[in-house]
């Protein structure tokens, strides 16, 4: 079941080779206790079908002991009541969870009333035609593969939303993988926590043991990297199956919480080989079509401007021994818009500081890119140096 929807879907093969049990339900009428027998197996062919007759009327359960490596997980069931009689959906029950055994409830086979022709259309559905309403060919079970997340949380120093050669993962960053929970929407109530990771020296990270189903990827920002990605070439599409790029979203600003959108894992859709071909891409190599290694996080650097104001008291444009700093200028650092021409109406002021006695100021927090500062003339010091050595 590589979408885990509990339901054989038309691209889904039976498992071949899995040995199937078929217990009575003994005196107590229940599944499972000290008093059921063994009455029936079978092992399953090329189409996953499997067959046992020579029941008597009565209660019985299935059960599967021998449970597939690359399958190890009791599908989503549409429906748990066998007697329900529909064919292709998932009757297994995995309480002890994936790669434990499984087990249907109690199906009731009653003399001449079984399903018969279409309501058996699935696979295997014709295995009992020979006396068709005293068989009960809709006991199925879907196993599904176990899934993984992962790759690379990054140092973005030119914040263009890409892991450019020469920018270092980032150590420590603490990751968790959430589900989408029913409604299907990243941050909501309803949302489980299913795994957790720290990036490893190259900032790496890895999830495994997923259902197929979907999550998405929570970050948390470090001290000295507390800003996701900006950049418009950044892309927020973690299902896009785009390796080395940031799937980063921070609505709640610097220093809060990153999370990437939905990703959908699929069994045996997910990218392998040269799609996954960025730092972390290869940690899902033994199961490769079962991961994806492309959700990366880019977070940027703080960065500051800043030195001094002080009197040129000679105009030639270079503070000099006796060039004091002066105190008490305020100064503004603006970026350059969208246009990245200096004072332009796009430009958004991102930064003040007032000089101290010593003239010095500074500005940080700031994200890379283009800035230009502006200055408050002092009153004793209204025209800015014009010699020619300014630059």
């Amino acid at each position: 079941d590589l979408n885990n929807n509990g339901v054989q879907d038309t691209d889904e093969e039976g498992l071949e080779g899995i040995t199937v049990e078929i217990y009575n339900t003994g005196a107590d009428g229940i599944a499972e206790t000290a008093d059921d027998e063994l009455v029936g197996s079978d092992v399953t062919d090329a189409n996953g079908d499997y067959f046992v007759d020579g029941l008597l009327p009565g209660d019985y359960y299935g059960k599967i002991m021998d449970i597939n490596g690359d399958y190890p997980l009791s599908s989503g069931p549409t429906s748990l009541d066998p007697n329900d009689d529909t064919d292709g959906d998932d009757n297994g029950l995995q309480p002890d969870g994936a790669g434990a055994g499984v087990w249907s409830n109690v199906i009731t086979l009653s003399p001449m009333d079984e399903p018969t022709g279409a309501a058996e259309s699935g696979s295997g559905g014709d295995q009992d035609d020979a006396d068709d309403a005293n068989g009960n060919m809709t006991l199925d079970f879907g196993f599904a593969p176990l899934m993984s997340i992962g790759s690379n949380v990054f140092v973005d120093n030119n914040d263009n939303g890409i892991r450019d050669a020469g920018e270092p993962g980032i150590e420590g960053v603490a990751i968790e993988v959430y589900n989408t929970g029913a409604d299907g929407i990243a941050e909501n109530a309803d949302d489980e926590l299913v795994g957790s990771d720290v990036t490893d020296a190259n900032g790496d990270y890895f999830v495994d043991g997923l259902a197929p189903g979907d999550y998405y990827v929570k970050a948390m920002p470090t001290e000295e990297y507390p800003q996701s990605s900006t950049d418009i070439a950044s892309t927020a599409d973690a299902d896009g199956d785009v390796d080395n790029d940031d799937n980063g979203l921070q609505p709640d600003g610097k220093g809060a919480a990153v999370w990437s959108n939905v990703v959908t894992l699929l069994g045996g859709d997910e990218p392998v080989g040269g799609a996954e071909s960025g730092s972390g891409g290869a940690q899902d190599d033994a199961a490769d079509a079962n991961g994806n290694m492309t959700v990366d996080f880019g977070f940027l650097p703080e960065l500051s401007i800043g030195s001094t104001v002080f009197a040129d008291n000679n105009n030639n444009g270079i503070q000099d021994a006796e060039d004091d700093g002066i105190e008490g200028v305020t100064v503004e650092v603006y970026n350059t818009g969208a246009d990245g021409i200096a004072e332009n109406a796009d430009d958004e002021l991102v930064g003040t500081a007032v000089t101290d006695a010593d003239g010095f100021y500074l500005v940080e927090g700031l994200a890379p890119g283009d800035y230009y500062v502006k200055v408050m003339p002092d009153a004793d010091f209204p025209l800015s140096s014009d010699d020619i050595a300014t630059t």
